[in-house]
């Protein structure tokens, strides 16, 4: 691996991070299912590695609860369905609903470590959790909408080196 790779990798993790953060006082409002939808449309082989990264910079950051647990695998998996099948679709709209509903969808992800101990208590926990899990999907309806088209143009001048720099 390059030392150019490296760094997109690194710095890539590190953007999907400090948007979290950023965001983090709006109730489940989040650009990091954006930001790894448009890192496998860009730099395919590596939305694997970009997504590890963040996840252990978070759990770093924030601790490493049960959650977290649910990071390890929802974030990566994620990555890869976007690599496999999301890279090839180019209808901005298209895109965009299946970000709300993977938004729709990611309480039901966060009660899966609770089934291993107490289904009924999961099922509660997803349930309860559908307001947010709304919210959650307009937001990633609403950022793909409008950020998701001009946010890909930028990551493709910047992988392609074609931005121009006028100094």
């Amino acid at each position: 691996m390059n030392s150019k790779r490296l760094a997109r990798i690194a710095i890539s993790a590190l953007l999907m991070f400090v948007v979290h953060v950023g965001l983090a006082g709006l109730p489940n409002i989040e650009l990091v299912s954006l930001l790894i939808l448009l890192y496998s449309r860009v730099w395919s082989k590596d939305v694997l590695f970009i997504t590890i990264i963040y996840v252990l910079f978070t759990g770093i950051y924030w601790g490493m609860g049960l959650w977290w647990v649910t990071y390890l695998f929802v974030w990566p998996a994620f990555g890869l369905f976007c690599n496999l099948i999301l890279k090839r679709v180019n209808d901005w709209f298209l895109l965009a609903i299946i970000l709300g509903m993977f938004g729709l969808t990611f309480g039901f992800y966060f009660a899966i470590p609770y089934a291993l101990y107490d289904p009924v208590y999961a099922f509660n926990y997803w349930i309860m959790g559908i307001p947010f899990d709304v919210m959650h999907s307009i937001s990633n309806f609403a950022g793909g909408i409008f950020l998701g088209y001009p946010l890909s143009k930028v990551f493709i001048r910047i992988r392609d080196n074609s931005y121009v720099h006028n100094d």
